[in-house]
């Protein structure tokens, strides 16, 4: 099974990150290596949220390239993306449809009870991916 692991305390981060930004959607994304099916979070890039909604989130293009450009400076790839919503946390229709254009785990928490899950889209598949907490 597909692994997405943190170091310790990052999970917590992440949902008092969410927590902060409620109640609109919070959205970072997860630096790190990936191995086969292991995938190691170092860094936490946390960015606003563009739509500046409740139910929806983007990224603005200058902000997507600095964390991009940040990547590439540490030597490290985006394994994953962050964001909360006001749903069980499993990706919606339209999760689901940016999923294909990236191909990385996304982690989803839930602002109704702060739940979190990691899922990867696999062809037309949803899969969900194991958080390992450090």
């Amino acid at each position: 099974m597909l692994e997405i692991s943190f170091r310790q305390g990052a999970v917590d981060d992440l949902l008092k990150y969410a927590k902060g930004m409620s109640p609109l959607e919070a959205v970072a994304f997860l630096l790190g290596v990936a191995k086969g099916d292991q995938h190691s979070v170092s860094e936490i890039m946390a960015v606003n949220n563009a739509d500046k909604s409740a139910v929806s989130f983007s990224v603005a293009p200058q902000e997507l390239y600095d964390v991009y450009a940040l990547a590439e400076k540490a030597g490290l790839s985006i394994v994953g993306l962050f964001h909360s919503h006001p749903a069980p946390p499993y990706p919606s229709t339209i999760d689901k449809n940016f999923m294909k254009m990236n191909p990385f785990v996304w982690v989803i928490a839930s602002s109704i009870d702060w739940r979190i899950e990691a899922f990867i889209l696999t062809g037309s598949h949803i899969a969900p991916v194991k958080i390992v907490r450090g």
